[in-house]
């Protein structure tokens, strides 16, 4: 009988494709993404920078010349996601400013405090995976 309240609790949190939005600061403790719904995927916009000297920071990386100028700041870097059902959001795609370029994406709620980013080419098995902290 005492399994069945937390079993409840659990699928909530599982259940909420809401959960997710927010801001969160990157692994690299450089950049705070705010995650959003749009249409009904979720986006990450890159918010800013928890280093004031990161403010004018430009997107010097980008494969198109044009845009190498551009601030990161403004910039939608997660698009595309859409929540499973299961704290997963899939079908999306991640830029890394560090090195220009763009991957497929997996995010995956590890609590209300922590967010797996999962970048990939190819399958998921090649990849990298940070973990983001919701900001306080």
């Amino acid at each position: 009988m005492l399994s069945t309240p937390l079993l409840i609790a659990e699928q909530s949190m599982s259940e909420n494709e809401d959960e997710i939005l927010g801001i969160w600061l990157n692994a690299q403790q450089d950049g705070f993404i705010r995650i959003y719904k749009k249409t009904n995927k979720f986006e990450g916009i890159i918010e800013g920078s928890p280093n004031p000297e990161d403010s004018e920071r430009v997107d010097s990386n980008n494969p198109d010349p044009k845009l190498r100028r551009q601030l990161l700041t403004g910039m939608v870097m997660l698009h595309g996601f859409s929540f499973d059902g299961s704290n997963k959001w899939m079908g999306g795609q991640i830029y890394d400013p560090n090195n220009g370029k763009t991957y497929k994406c997996e995010l995956e709620l590890i609590d209300n405090q922590k967010l797996s980013v999962r970048g990939y080419m190819g399958i998921p098995l090649f990849g990298r995976t940070d973990v983001w902290t919701r900001k306080q």
